[in-house]
């Protein structure tokens, strides 16, 4: 989809995602195309803080404004924690160009998870109300 948008002449500013999206695959194709994301990222993915080491995300102890963080065959991101209900929430912060990357604030991220959030909320509401779920389409074919 993203290859698409480009074609039709748009450049997305950026791609947001649940966890799962954040494949490898998925983090090096939208680097490639220069396009920045933010994904959640699974608790127990391993990154390294500093050369030599692998930790996974949830044993890091993860400062409001985020952490850069080397993700393996990747590169430099930034992780930020939410709360959310009874457990924190792990995302990753991406973009091209390495010094806005580090620069990047917890303010810039709420930005950007309230964006998120909404496109979450939008789906959620839509597969409700139109009843659109995988099992009822198959139910109709």
């Amino acid at each position: 989809m993203v290859l698409e948008v480009i074609q039709w002449g748009i450049e997305p500013a950026g791609v947001t995602g649940d966890s799962w999206y954040s494949s490898l695959e998925n983090l090096k194709f939208l680097r490639n195309e220069k396009v920045g994301f933010l994904f959640g990222i699974a608790s127990n993915r391993n990154v390294s803080v500093e050369r030599g080491t692998s930790l996974s995300i949830k044993d890091i102890d993860i400062p409001d404004d985020g952490l850069m963080v080397y993700v393996k065959a990747f590169g430099w991101v930034k992780v930020f924690c939410q709360p959310f209900k009874n457990e924190p929430r792990y995302y990753i912060l991406y973009q091209s160009d390495f010094t806005t990357l580090e620069q990047l604030t917890h303010d810039d991220f709420k930005a950007v998870h309230d964006d998120h959030w909404k496109i979450e909320c939008f789906h959620r509401v839509i597969k409700q109300v139109s009843g659109l779920t995988l099992n009822s389409f198959r139910d109709q074919r």
